[in-house]
């Protein structure tokens, strides 16, 4: 005789703060849904996505290991069909950008309620993303100098690499991120710079005083 499915969604938990994941994981049963275990890490995360193949992940966007971003774009790579929330405690237009872009599902406050965090896993989906309305008021671009462009941390990170005269490969090791994911960056850096190479780039960035004389990547 055959056992029963369990139908229920599986949801994997992945944050820094075990305590408020391990919580988390425990509460999906009251709401119809099953638990595909936790993880303190991206990169446990991530191979636990593998083996578990879940229906939607829980994803802190500060991990001790990396940006959740990161984590996400490998889940993705690994599960296209996977939905993932992202919860962050510092919304801004170049997360919210960049979650949209990878085909994250919803992103809600890490200190929200779990009410929010219960509705978005099961109305987030492809084309559904779910933001928080807190959000949505506070999300304001950094105030810019007029005339320069204005770039995200992880940009300046990329740009302080190239600079030091690092190739894509290296600066995506630097910086704990896929090669395509430094692409990306690389290619945003050149398009906010209006520059056609590299080399270019750094010397607009010079000019600009864009680089710092000891940026930490």
């Amino acid at each position: 005789m055959n056992e029963p499915t369990d139908n229920r969604p599986c949801i994997v938990i992945i944050s820094g703060q075990l305590l408020f994941a391990e919580l988390l994981s425990g509460a999906l049963a009251s709401h119809n849904l099953m638990s595909g275990g936790f993880a303190g890490s991206a990169a446990k995360g991530i191979e636990l996505c593998r083996g578990v193949q879940p229906d939607a992940v829980v994803l802190d966007y500060r991990l001790p290991d990396g940006e959740g971003l990161e984590a996400a774009e490998q889940i993705l790579s690994d599960s296209p069909a996977t939905r993932i929330i992202l919860l962050t405690a510092h919304p801004s237009h170049d997360l919210l950008g960049r979650a949209a872009d990878l085909g994250i599902c919803g992103l809600l406050p890490l200190h929200g309620t779990v009410d929010s965090l219960f509705d978005a896993i099961e109305y987030a989906g492809p084309g559904a993303m779910v933001i928080h309305p807190s959000f949505l008021v506070p999300v304001t671009p950094p105030a810019a100098v007029p005339g320069l462009p204005t770039l995200s941390r992880r940009e300046r990170q990329v740009l302080a690499l190239l600079a030091e005269g690092c190739d894509v490969k290296t600066s995506a090791k630097r910086l704990n991120v896929t090669i395509s994911t430094c692409r990306g960056y690389v290619k945003s850096v050149l398009s906010k710079l209006d520059a056609h190479t590299q080399l270019e780039a750094v010397a607009v960035a010079r000019r600009m005083q864009l680089l710092e004389p000891s940026q930490p990547v």
